[in-house]
């Protein structure tokens, strides 16, 4: 279902990126987000640090920003300050994404695996809950339910 969403390219800091290189890594992020919102703000910084430290030897997990800022000179604000893709602010997929999944309030981060299942609907909390876990085992404990959704 995941794949249906998405657009066939993303933008980065560096360019565009093919969608077919996102789903290269084993989990997919999405990560709704808005520059005006100060709780996505403040987890920002949490949710750059755990992409870095899990990415450092292989990539691990890729984040897409879903953007929900009001207008695009915000959108491209926010982009320059997080190091993954985004779905292109005038893109109507961002629209698709944000209904088919309700979203209703931000910041929403939630983990698929490359086949569009859903692993993780809360990953704000598994980053910044009060039982949270280093990232290496977050990220660990996420690429076991991966596997067993695929044994079932």
């Amino acid at each position: 279902m995941l794949k249906k969403f998405l657009p066939e390219k993303f933008i980065s800091k560096d360019g565009y990126i093919n969608k077919s290189k996102v789903f290269e890594a084993p989990l997919i992020g999405l990560y709704f987000s808005a520059l005006w919102c100060p709780p996505c703000t403040g987890f920002n910084s949490i949710l750059i640090d755990f992409y870095k430290k899990v990415n450092v030897d292989k990539k691990n997990i890729e984040i897409i920003f879903c953007s929900l800022d009001e207008d695009g000179t915000d959108y491209s604000k926010y982009l320059q300050t997080l190091p993954f893709p985004a779905i292109d602010f005038s893109d109507p997929k961002l629209e698709d994404l944000s209904t088919a999944f309700e979203i209703e309030t931000i910041p929403v981060f939630m983990i698929f695996d490359k086949y569009g299942n859903l692993i993780e609907l809360n990953g704000r909390m598994a980053l910044q809950g009060k039982t949270k876990k280093s990232p290496e085992e977050t990220i660990k404990k996420w690429m076991e339910t991966s596997r067993k959704n695929r044994s079932q």
